[in-house]
């Protein structure tokens, strides 16, 4: 009877202990998104994803897509020298919180991460560069989302 009790006992401890690591699980998903320039900046538009408790946003900077050039540019102020508008190309991204408290980052250069906390939202701007065909430019990142089961 003692034998039984023990192991009655250390079953409810391994369901007790699963019980309380799996409602600690979350899982991420990883995409990758682009984001168009605005026609002016006058009509600039934030591109954003929403905040809800337990989703966290992380935006990572792989680089600027240019209609024409084959592969994407890494670091535009340089690599875009002969580009006539090379250095108005411009992109921000921030994290608010459900405060209203906003963190800003210039997500210039490729692995420059914006990452945002629990239940912040994320919102993302690339800026027209003076250029006659703005919508040559893509700005291309990852954006992880991790949520909380």
């Amino acid at each position: 009877m003692l034998n039984i009790m023990r192991i009655i006992h250390a079953l409810i401890c391994v369901c007790a202990t699963l019980g309380a690591f799996s409602s600690s699980l979350c899982y991420a998903t990883s995409e990758t998104i682009a984001i168009q320039c605005s026609e002016s900046a006058e009509t600039a538009s934030w591109h954003n994803y929403e905040g809800e408790k337990g989703t966290q946003y992380s935006l990572t900077t792989q680089g600027i897509k240019v209609a024409g050039i084959p592969n994407l540019v890494l670091y535009w102020t340089n690599d875009m020298r002969n580009l006539s508008h090379y250095d108005d190309i411009h992109v921000d991204a921030k994290c608010t919180s459900p405060e209203g408290h906003e963190y800003w980052v210039s997500m210039w250069g490729p692995g420059k991460t914006c990452p945002c906390k629990k239940g912040e939202s994320l919102s993302i701007i690339m800026l027209h560069p003076n250029d006659p065909d703005p919508n040559k430019y893509l700005y291309v990142a990852t954006l992880t989302t991790t949520h909380d089961d």
